[in-house]
């Protein structure tokens, strides 16, 4: 399997779940009359807002999920992706912790595009199955057996 392309993460979400409302393409990138193009820092004197913790695939908050699980370098992942993670992998017939497939070595010269897992940082050919997310997020197989045993825990 680590020749094939990862999987396309929204076109499985909306197949999935075509009543579910996505956050990410709803929220305009401004509200008419705010300023586009780069923004300046805030200044020091401004009390610094925290903004409320949000999944970095999907985009829900903590109303609308039941656990989010911190990858490191700020991204969040909600139970919810997670799950459909998990079916992606079943209808593939991978286990979530299964074994990269025998070595198909890939030329280091290829033109092909290699992907990582933004977890554990395993190129596509390391691991049995790799899921592309929204956001520019790869998980792979066994981040997602990894991030189940989390789940099963809390």
């Amino acid at each position: 399997m680590s020749n094939v392309e990862p999987v396309d993460f929204l076109q499985e979400r909306r197949k999935r779940r075509p009543d579910e409302e996505m956050v990410l393409e709803k929220q305009p990138h401004g509200s008419p009359g705010e300023r586009q193009g780069p923004i300046a820092p805030p200044l020091q004197s401004e009390p610094e807002q925290k903004q409320e913790p949000r999944c970095s695939c999907c985009g829900w908050s903590p109303e609308k999920v039941q656990v989010f699980l911190d990858l490191g370098q700020g991204r969040l992942l909600c139970d919810g992706c997670i799950n459909i993670c998990n079916e992606i992998l079943r209808e593939d017939g991978v286990a979530p912790g299964a074994a990269p497939p025998g070595s198909t070595h890939a030329s280091r010269f290829s033109t092909r595009t290699t992907y990582h897992c933004s977890c554990c940082g395993k190129e596509q050919e390391q691991v049995a199955r790799l899921i592309a997310m929204l956001n520019s997020l790869f998980i792979c197989n066994t981040c997602v057996e990894i991030c189940n045993a989390c789940i099963a825990v809390l």
